[in-house]
């Protein structure tokens, strides 16, 4: 018989969306699952859609609700809940693709040695299904842990885990964003992964995501990181290297300085300018005259720049090929 498969669905007021996210893993091409959902204090009506799929699958759907406490508890509460071998999660706004599930249920089935599956994944704009973008991850594992410290990439419902995982890994809930890239981060240091090349997950941007509030996202990203060098801190000095954990950091904090000066929150940009110097020019005028129109320009200048360095190795790479 097959393993069992547990899919945790963390949802909060996406009674529009969530819908199709269910229907997704309904209609897997791999039977033995549950799906186990937990409403982190909904008010918009998603328990009352909930319902009506609890009624038509009561065999497959376990419905839990909680105060709302913020996407890392919900999770570590499904963790509790699941009765499966092999555990995934999915947020209430992404789509599986048909085969996720028995595609990578098969490669753990195949090898015991492995702890945990993952693959590329599609990115999509709200409504715009058929126009995808793929997001690469490292095929050897070996590089997994290494590529996400400095390119999170890889999204964690893209992932097929054992249930042992959780056995000493949890969602950290003082993260109330990057619960997830932290949490795969981790796996990816102490355990073994095996890449699928077969895509299994549609991530959807939209306008009412959490990931839109890009101060918030960098702050707990930074947070995660130190956590993680502070905890890791032999493996990331071997792993990464001392000046490559140092280039990540200044970066993470010059992507705070960014996003906190665009949200007018000066005095947080005061307490980190010693972790960024040397202070990029746009950034430094930006700040001193608390204006934000030279960091504005600067970021039009500097990815229009980034699409003619585009066209032009496009057009030296097949220049010579029409004449």
């Amino acid at each position: 018989m097959s393993a069992k498969v547990s899919v945790i669905v963390p949802t909060y007021n996406r009674k529009s969306l969530l819908p199709e996210t269910l229907d997704s893993i309904l209609g897997q091409t791999y039977d033995n699952y549950e799906i186990v959902i937990v409403d982190d204090g909904s008010s918009d009506g998603t328990k009352e859609v909930i319902d009506k799929y609890i009624e038509l699958n009561p065999d497959k759907i376990k419905y839990y609700y909680r105060n709302n406490g913020g996407c890392a508890a919900a999770l570590n509460l499904g963790l509790d809940r699941v009765t499966g071998n092999y555990i995934c999660v999915l947020g209430d706004d992404d789509i599986y693709e048909p085969g996720k599930l028995e595609i990578q249920a098969m490669i753990l089935d195949k090898n015991p040695g492995i702890d945990f599956v993952y693959s590329d994944s599609y990115i999509f704009n709200g409504d715009e299904r058929d126009r995808l973008l793929l997001t690469r991850v490292p095929r050897k594992t070996d590089n997994l842990a290494y590529d996400h410290f400095f390119n999170t990439n890889l999204f964690i419902p893209a992932m097929l885990f054992r249930k042992e995982i959780f056995s000493k890994l949890r969602f950290d809930e003082s993260l109330r964003f990057n619960e997830d890239s932290d949490l795969t981060i981790r796996v990816a240091l102490n355990y073994r992964g095996y890449y699928s090349n077969c895509p299994s997950l549609r991530i959807r941007k939209h306008r009412s995501q959490k990931s839109k509030n890009r101060w918030e996202i960098t702050q707990a990203l930074i947070r995660s990181y130190e956590n993680i060098i502070r905890q890791y801190a032999l493996v990331c000095r071997q792993l990464i290297g001392e000046p490559g954990v140092k280039r990540r950091m200044r970066d993470l904090y010059l992507e705070y300085a960014e996003a906190c000066l665009m949200a007018e929150r000066y005095q947080e940009i005061t307490a980190i300018m010693d972790k960024i110097r040397p202070v990029p020019w746009p950034l430094y005028f930006s700040f001193k005259f608390r204006n934000n129109s030279v960091l504005n320009i600067y970021s039009l200048l500097k990815k229009a720049g980034d699409k003619l360095s585009v066209l032009l190795r496009r057009s030296l790479k097949y220049g010579g090929v029409s004449r």
